[in-house]
């Protein structure tokens, strides 16, 4: 019996065809919390997911995002074209995106600043971003030596999210992915931080063509140009 099943499992690996991927983990401190949560990002050539908690995570594919609810069994469905907001939001830090996904601030994306410093051992240069708001503040570290895992990896990962050559074009002449990504927000006296900072990240086998949502889940067209507040 045991045979039979390894011979299953065989025709069914052998049919797919796979490519390199990448597990990328960062640890995620918020205004108001003692402890970091963990966001895990799944990067592959053809689709991108990126976890909330454990009923819920993002899928991205074919110029497509789904919000996905596990416990629900449902699945918010986002187009590139139709619902820029949502997948604004993701590059948010990166400057202001208009309804085409035009970023308005093209020459200010990545302005390098004379301040390094040592985060997770590695020497990394500050980066002034222009943020998405006005009362907003973005910084980025990269490293000051190329990674293995370098800017083309980081541009990959912008893809999913615009379509901005000079965006991406600049991602890939950086030195690595964000090792840290610091946003504030300033509200009157209040000052909310988002700070990511990179925890670990290696390579995976990644199928090659699109993944499919379980054929139970209930698949909802988001209304154009927005996110519904009760999706999240």
């Amino acid at each position: 019996m045991k045979k039979i099943i390894s011979g299953i499992f065989i025709l069914l690996f052998s049919a797919l065809a796979f490519s390199k991927g990448y597990k990328i983990t960062y640890k995620v401190y918020v205004s108001g919390s003692d402890k970091p949560f963990t966001e895990e990002i799944t990067l592959c050539d053809n689709w991108l997911i990126i976890s909330i908690d454990k009923d819920r995570y993002y899928l991205f594919q074919n110029k497509k995002g789904y919000l996905v609810n596990k416990k629900k069994k449902t699945a918010v469905e986002y187009d590139l074209i139709r619902n820029m907001p949502f997948f604004s939001a993701f590059i948010a830090p990166y400057g202001i995106t208009t309804n085409d996904g035009t970023i308005i601030f093209p020459q200010l994306i990545f302005k390098k600043t004379k301040k390094t410093a040592k985060i997770n051992k590695l020497l990394c240069r500050k980066y002034e971003l222009p943020g998405n708001y006005l009362n907003s503040k973005s910084i980025a570290w990269f490293s000051e030596k190329k990674l293995r895992y370098d800017g083309k990896v980081f541009a990959k990962y912008l893809s999913f999210f615009t379509t901005s050559r000079s965006l991406i074009e600049q991602a890939k002449r950086l030195n690595s992915l964000p090792v840290k990504l610091e946003t504030f927000l300033e509200g009157g006296l209040v000052k909310d931080a988002n700070i990511r900072v990179l925890d670990k990240i290696r390579e995976i086998n990644c199928v090659k063509d699109r993944i499919s949502l379980p054929k139970d889940y209930k698949i909802i067209k988001a209304k154009p140009q927005g996110i519904p507040a009760a999706a999240m």
